[in-house]
């Protein structure tokens, strides 16, 4: 029964991130490209990593509905 009150509750937040997150996809992926600039120009090891993981969420956001 908890569970489904949690769902319940947690779906229209986690419906409405998504909401805002597809809203502002040009400003979010500008920083996000910043941020990769930054860690590959600075010689950061992970920045490979860094780019793979945004890439992939930031894909996964952009598509749901």
């Amino acid at each position: 029964m908890l569970t489904l009150s949690l769902d319940h509750i947690m779906y229209p937040v986690l419906k409405e991130g998504l909401n805002v997150i597809q809203a502002n996809q040009k400003p979010i992926l500008d920083e996000w490209n910043n941020i990769i600039n930054h860690f590959k120009s600075t010689g950061k090891k992970s920045a490979d990593d860094i780019e793979a993981t945004v890439n992939f969420s930031l894909t996964t956001c952009f598509l749901m509905n």
